[in-house]
């Protein structure tokens, strides 16, 4: 009995994690039909395609928009896909099956954490369909590591110093 009662967990906390990855993956997708509907880089290309004078610096604006909002979704797509920082229960079952131990379902504190993290993940998503969300992650430093590093991100400024 005690094994189908642990079963039922394991299978309950899988797909608890499967729903809410459809949902973020739903979230994604809405961003990015958003973004490819509203693409301000885009436009300013027919722009520019169509002959019309452009001052530099607004090109200059609109490109940096738009890769900081790239960069902001290369970062919410990296969190989702971390076990720790998303919540996912995945870890926890692995862990109790690996280790041949009983396995708890998720506990109030794990679903509350999984709630906050869902909440935060879908109000990051929202923040980048508004209007002037670039200019925002702009005025936020989200280009700032990237300028110090004469155009390359951190990361990749790091591993040629090795």
């Amino acid at each position: 009995m005690q094994d189908k009662m642990e079963k039922a967990d394991i299978v309950r906390d899988l797909v608890a994690d499967r729903e809410r990855d459809q949902i973020k993956i739903k979230k994604l997708t809405e961003l990015t039909s958003h973004l490819m509907a509203n693409n301000s880089l885009l436009q300013l290309c027919q722009s520019l395609n169509e002959g019309q004078s452009i001052p530099t610096s607004a090109i200059t604006q609109v490109v940096h928009e738009n890769i900081a909002i790239q960069l902001a979704i290369y970062d919410v797509i990296s969190v989702m896909f971390n076990n720790v920082d998303s919540c996912r229960r995945v870890d926890k079952v692995i862990k109790s099956l690996s280790l041949n131990r009983l396995h708890t379902p998720a506990t109030a504190d794990e679903e509350r954490a999984e709630k906050d993290f869902d909440d935060r993940f879908e109000a990051l998503i929202d923040s980048l369909k508004k209007e002037g969300a670039g200019d925002r992650l702009l005025k936020a430093g989200a280009l700032d590591s990237f300028h110090k590093h004469g155009g390359q991100s951190s990361a990749a400024s790091s591993n040629d110093k090795k």
